[in-house]
């Protein structure tokens, strides 16, 4: 849980206690058991070309046998990119993904990479079920980055990666909280740091005028991993109602999800996710203002 700060939730749940940790046993995957997970070693200034360039060459092995892969950015203390993979036979992706890695460390983009345990955060996404249909989210999203970053980095449009940032957050806590502001308030209000050094005054004007515009998931996105992502958002939230998670509990998977997915598009950039939930506060306070 990132951002969320303790105080009283009043009836509308109680402070979540995070679970009992899962055994090592069960939690843990070795290599090429159910999941390869590979760390590609890649200076900050180069993983978006990886990410650009070899990565949807990677998805597209994955995807031939059938499954599927996500990946986030790490310091540990050396910048990288960690790679999940989960597909029908892992040794062969494993071969042809290599040819792939050779290529990008020739052209000095990544400079090495290991072969991990998979060590699954059960607890933080509520237990096995929910976590499965959170990986769900997170290959989805991770179709999306490589589109949003060519998006961004075309110059025949207006987009920035500010804008990207903004909008993509809101899409995805108008998807989570089924186009309900006031819920999204509720959430942001729990969330969003109570003051930032930037004036977004004049962002939110701009951000109003860019909702306005039509189809704008479809402008962002391309149509089917946007569906894609939209289904997995659906998915996990019917299973989180389903299984009765407290409000508290509901709030951290959510504010836990946008978190990587602000960690794959921007990087690791705390105060940046701060400044977005910040704006997206106050956007979502002017869109129910101008009702």
């Amino acid at each position: 849980m990132l951002f969320i700060r303790t105080r009283a939730l009043g009836n509308e749940g109680r402070a979540f206690i995070r679970e009992k940790r899962v055994s090592v046993e069960r939690r843990e995957k070795f290599p090429f058991n159910e999941w390869l997970y590979l760390k590609l070693y890649i200076s900050i200034n180069r993983q978006n070309e990886f990410l650009l360039s070899y990565l949807p060459d990677i998805q597209k092995i994955v995807a031939n046998l059938g499954e599927n892969l996500f990946f986030l950015r790490y310091t540990d203390p050396k910048p990288h990119i960690r790679l999940r993979i989960k597909c029908s036979d892992l040794f062969l992706a494993y071969g042809s993904i290599l040819e792939i890695l050779k290529r990008s460390r020739k052209n000095r983009i990544m400079s090495t990479f290991d072969i991990s345990i998979y060590d699954q955060e059960v607890e933080r996404y509520g237990g096995f079920d929910t976590l499965e249909l959170s990986k769900a989210i997170f290959c989805a999203d991770s179709k999306i980055i490589p589109n949003l970053l060519t998006l961004i980095k075309d110059t025949n449009n207006d987009w920035k990666v500010d804008d990207v940032s903004i909008l993509v957050n809101y899409l995805y806590l108008k998807c989570f909280f089924q186009n309900d502001n006031k819920k999204i308030l509720n959430f942001l209000n729990l969330v969003s740091p109570k003051k930032v050094k930037e004036n977004v005054n004049e962002k939110i004007e701009h951000y109003l005028k860019l909702l306005k515009v039509d189809n704008l998931g479809d402008q962002i996105f391309y149509d089917k991993n946007f569906k894609e992502l939209k289904h997995a958002i659906k998915n996990l939230f019917l299973k989180m109602i389903a299984q009765d998670f407290e409000l508290q509990k509901v709030y951290s998977i959510i504010d836990s999800i946008i978190h990587v997915h602000n960690n794959r598009l921007i990087g690791i950039e705390r105060d940046k996710e701060k400044l977005i939930y910040y704006t997206l506060q106050r956007l979502f306070v002017s869109e129910e203002y101008m009702k």
